[in-house]
């Protein structure tokens, strides 16, 4: 899940993941990976490298308005039309 959202991934071979525990109330979470890539014709590289993913808590828009109250969504077009200038001299 959380390996599909690193695009350069696509192009390396990953040979190892694993988990890194921390703290329950942390909001962050560690992978170890080990990645394989071919360098030149017959030569490889392996690398270890650590992840670490941040959670962030968000609301979709319907639960939001649903659990706030004071919250508005609201469009306005506000449009202000001058009079002509004979008018305005006429009632000054």
């Amino acid at each position: 899940m959380c390996l599909s959202k690193i695009n350069a991934l696509k192009f390396i071979t990953v040979l190892e993941t694993g988990w890194i525990y921390s703290d329950e109330s942390n909001k962050d979470f560690k992978i170890r990976i080990k990645i394989q890539k071919d360098v030149l014709n017959n030569v490889q590289m392996q690398k270890e490298l650590t992840i670490v993913f941040e959670v962030v808590k968000v609301q979709c828009d319907d639960c939001r308005r649903s659990f706030t109250p004071h919250m508005y969504t609201c469009k306005v077009q506000v449009r202000q039309l001058s009079l002509p200038k004979e008018l305005k001299r006429n009632m000054l």
